[in-house]
């Protein structure tokens, strides 16, 4: 069963987003969330069958994909749940933003103790996650711009109506 774990996520987590996609009845947040949240809780499973040797990073990217679910169940719900239209910036924008700490610490983890080969010798560890680092940082660079002129469409759409 240990072997063939991944196997079934995948398989169930593969037609889950299948009739996603395709079933409009089902196309509905609650199942979106679930599947998003379920990414969370496969890895945290992952961390604890596979015992690696560093559980830290997993446990931080999964944080930062429950919070990532958090932010669209707070946001997407926000009238529901405090009756009244989301402000700028909400708690949901909060969680949004507070997913990359958790992803780039995570990241940045994974290469804690890692020597790569570079022209024939090892790169110590720090070096190679300033090399990870530099490009999460242009990664996180370039979202938050999309973030930030999502946001701006927002706000002029708004203004225009």
């Amino acid at each position: 069963m240990r072997s063939r774990a991944w196997a079934i996520y995948l398989s169930i987590g593969g037609a889950l987003l299948t009739a996603f996609v395709f079933v409009h009845p089902i196309r509905v947040g609650p199942l979106f969330n679930v599947i998003g949240l379920s990414a969370s809780v496969a890895i945290l499973i992952g961390a604890r069958m596979n015992e690696p040797r560093q559980r830290l990073p997993w446990y931080l990217v999964a944080t930062g994909q429950a919070l990532f679910v958090a932010g669209d169940v707070i946001t997407y719900n926000y009238e529901r749940f405090f009756g009244t239209a989301p402000p700028f910036p909400s708690i949901g924008d909060v969680l949004y933003l507070s997913v990359y700490p958790f992803l780039i610490a995570g990241v940045l983890l994974f290469f804690v103790g890692v020597e790569v080969l570079s022209e024939g010798r090892a790169v110590t560890s720090w070096r190679a996650c300033l090399f990870a680092g530099s490009g999460a940082g242009g990664t996180v660079s370039t979202l938050m711009a999309g973030e930030f002129l999502a946001l701006a469409r927002r706000d002029v759409d708004t203004s225009l109506t």
